[in-house]
């Protein structure tokens, strides 16, 4: 339950091809019991930032992240 989590924050740049490879270009991952779905499809990445409407679409970013990348990022 907690590896996909670790591999996340301290292996990302080895987890996520890895993931992509199994499991394609959208997939799931357990986030410290958030499932957080990551993609790679620049269709659906596209479709995501065009949405204005918060109640459609909302990341859950803590709000000390606006310090580090900006409050529209």
């Amino acid at each position: 339950l907690l590896r996909p989590a670790y591999e996340l924050v301290f292996n990302p740049i080895e987890a996520l091809p890895k993931w992509r490879s199994r499991y394609g270009n959208t997939f799931t991952v357990n986030r410290f019991g958030t499932p957080m779905v990551i993609t790679g499809d620049p269709e659906l990445i596209q479709q995501i930032f065009s949405v204005t409407d918060t109640d459609v679409f909302a990341a859950s970013i803590p709000e000390t992240a606006d310090i580090v990348m900006g409050r529209n990022s």
